[in-house]
């Protein structure tokens, strides 16, 4: 029983934890697009900077040509997912970050869908 209780949560870490180490890299990649603001980076350059970098960062999925779900390279963040709220009031900058990813349970068919909101707000350039 305590062999099964293991192997139960060695799969389970092997499925999850890719996903969330994925989610933290998201934020840092919201940490440098926010401090670039400092920088005078425009909204259109925020957005490319988040999906550059999220580019190359674990896999999603997408319909082929044949309408077959087929595992793809990168996060698949478009930029309308990517908010960039700039207040008249004060220099303080919001950036969120909305997105999913789908986990598919080996040798199962079973897939389920996590959803995860990185948010990065204050005054770009400081802590």
């Amino acid at each position: 029983m305590l062999l099964l209780l293991i192997a139960g949560g060695i799969y389970l870490g092997v499925m999850f934890v890719p996903v969330y180490v994925d989610n933290f890299t998201v934020k840092e990649a919201v940490t440098v697009a926010h401090n670039r603001i400092a920088q005078g980076a425009d909204d259109e350059s925020i957005r490319n900077v988040i999906m550059e970098r999220t580019s190359r960062l674990g896999y999603h999925w997408e319909r082929d040509r044949f309408d077959q779900n087929i595992r793809v390279p990168g996060l698949g963040l478009q930029p309308e997912q990517i908010i960039v709220e700039r207040s008249m009031v004060t220099p303080s900058v919001k950036i969120q970050v909305d997105y999913e990813r789908r986990v598919r349970f080996a040798p199962s068919k079973y897939v389920r869908t996590i959803r995860f909101r990185v948010v990065r707000e204050g005054i770009p350039g400081q802590r």
